[in-house]
């Protein structure tokens, strides 16, 4: 898949997993490149991304290569979070119901039932954004606390400004600096038992023992600049199952595993699947809504 140290390593193995993601690398390319062509050829425009870097005058290799890397980020990322942290709630009974309980106190507030609005996704809807962002701290810390242990990868930054010195040791300018973001998140300097899901962590008023110790959104001066949506989005989509839908997470055999061993594979970032393992969501849905 190219997200293995394996593949990383040695990038040249012609193995079936590498043709795979070429072939479908080269379908996606050539899907932006015949939009990009088609624009160029009609002379028209449209009112989006692409075409602001097709303005800017960015070769077609670079301006597909950006929106590849911002489809992939956005996509991978979210769904990531978006499955594991009913993994995780589902581990922790305590925090299901207080987040389940927050979404039912939501409703009430601002779309409640006795208004016949029909459907729970009808009701959602009118629910205002800054709602959804602002009033809602529990479902808030449970993703903060899935990214904490699902988010493994490292955070790049080139030297660009002269060399530099970092904890007494010269990093020449043109050189990368690698800084792992799994590493920070797991640390129990800063994470008292780190591999404990614990969405407490991140409530209101509980500082860090250091700077920059959550790194999930990014930091410093170049933030996610997709925060807000993706946070809107992840937060919809545990919404909706949450109201509509009772559930358990179980093995092959119907039984609840062992949180012991349903842990992403750290080694396999964009799939991040617990590794060796495989698990089934069970669910039925609510007979009243909430």
């Amino acid at each position: 898949m190219g997200t293995t140290p394996t593949s990383v390593l040695f990038s040249w193995l012609p193995s079936d997993a590498r043709k795979r993601k070429n072939a479908a690398t080269k379908e996606i390319y050539n899907v932006f490149d015949g939009i990009i062509k088609a624009r160029r050829s009609e002379d028209r425009r449209e009112e989006d991304a692409l075409q602001v870097l097709m303005d800017f005058g960015d070769s077609t290799p670079e301006i597909i290569a950006l929106v590849m890397g911002t489809l992939f980020v956005g996509i991978v990322n979210t769904g990531l979070m978006g499955a594991w942290i009913f993994i995780f709630l589902d581990q922790e009974p305590e925090w299901k119901h207080k987040v389940i309980q927050e979404l039912k106190t939501l409703l009430d507030r601002h779309v409640p039932i006795s208004q016949s609005y029909g459907s729970i996704g009808e009701r959602l809807s009118k629910i205002p954004p800054n709602a959804w962002e602002n009033e809602m701290p529990v479902l808030g810390a449970c993703l903060c606390e899935t990214i904490r242990l699902i988010f493994t990868m490292a955070l790049l930054r080139r030297v660009v400004s002269g060399d530099l010195d970092v904890g007494g040791k010269r990093v020449p300018n043109g050189s990368f600096l690698v800084y792992s973001a799994g590493e920070t998140h797991s640390n129990p300097d800063i994470y008292p038992n780190p591999s404990k899901f614990d969405p407490s962590r991140h409530a209101a008023g509980q500082d860090k023992s250091q700077a920059h110790a959550f790194l999930g959104w990014g930091v410093g001066r170049h933030p996610c600049l997709g925060k807000r949506f993706a946070q809107y989005e992840i937060k919809a989509i545990c919404a909706l199952f949450l109201t509509m839908y009772d559930y358990q997470i179980v093995n092959a055999a119907g039984e609840k595993p062992d949180p012991s061993v349903t842990v992403p594979d750290r080694n396999n970032i964009y799939q991040a699947r617990p590794k060796h393992h495989t698990f089934y969501v069970k669910y039925s849905k609510r007979r009243e809504q909430l």
